[in-house]
């Protein structure tokens, strides 16, 4: 999604532009998945660590 968004807003295609959309769409990934995490779980540490 983030290479799409990436090369609509630029209307071009480049390698920067790729590499931009891909750091884009991980960075949303990681945010939503440590929201999920801390939501569910109230800490990410107990996810990571279970002792």
């Amino acid at each position: 999604m983030g290479v799409i968004l990436n090369v609509w807003l630029n209307k071009n295609f480049t390698p920067e532009i790729l590499l931009g959309g891909l750091a884009s769409g991980l960075a949303s990934v990681g945010a939503s998945e440590a929201i999920y995490l801390r939501l569910t779980f109230g800490t990410l540490r107990s996810v990571f660590f279970d002792s």
